[in-house]
């Protein structure tokens, strides 16, 4: 299933501010125009020559994206370990963004939705959520939904809306099988692999 599926989208003011800073400040409005596509991988901020976050400036905003989401979507709050482990996972998956052999045009095409799913495959996709509660599931896909929709809306930005996009090949949708509500969400941290490494052996 679609992880977008079980998710739905959080306020944008929630976490659209730490999106942003996945990627290259492209200057004042128009700054950022290309007229050819532009790499997915390219402006990510944690990548390249121009990068400005380093893995654990990473960590510390997929925590943040975590918490505000966490505060917005629970009524009862996840423990820490759940948190914790929820945060593992969508550091893996933002990494995952410098691994995507996407370009900025096709990104906006396919619509966040699509996106999401092959972000999830590229980070590891059932692995990530072994260990999940549903309620940790639940709040992975809609951060992860959510965060695809800003990220759509930034690659918008970068080339001019009269180009006409390439079609990549739709990756086919993930199982998305969490385990069942009470596993041990420490499991999944013992087994947690750095994003590098993650990303380096796992893909669509």
């Amino acid at each position: 299933m679609d992880p977008a599926v079980i998710g739905g989208k959080l306020a944008s003011s929630a976490i659209g501010p730490l999106i942003k800073k996945l990627f290259v400040s492209q200057g004042g409005p128009g700054a950022g125009l290309v007229d050819k596509p532009v790499r997915l991988s390219a402006p990510v901020s944690f990548r390249g020559e121009k990068r400005t976050l380093g893995q654990k400036e990473l960590r510390k905003l997929a925590r943040q994206l975590v918490e505000r989401a966490a505060r917005e979507t629970r009524e009862a709050p996840l423990d820490e370990a759940e948190l914790e482990a929820v945060t593992d996972a969508l550091e893996l998956t933002l990494y995952a963004l410098g691994n995507l052999e996407l370009d900025d045009i096709q990104a906006v095409r396919l619509g966040h939705e699509t996106l999401a799913n092959m972000l999830y495959v590229q980070a590891g996709g059932r692995e990530l959520v072994r260990f999940f509660s549903e309620d940790s599931v639940s709040l992975y896909s809609q951060l992860l939904t959510s965060s695809c929709l800003h990220i759509v809306h930034f690659c918008a930005s970068l080339t001019p809306c009269t180009r006409t996009p390439r079609s990549p090949r739709r990756p086919s949708p993930p199982n998305w099988v969490p385990c069942r509500p009470g596993t041990a969400i420490s499991s999944a941290r013992s087994e947690r692999r750095s994003p590098a490494h993650a990303c380096a052996h796992s893909g669509p």
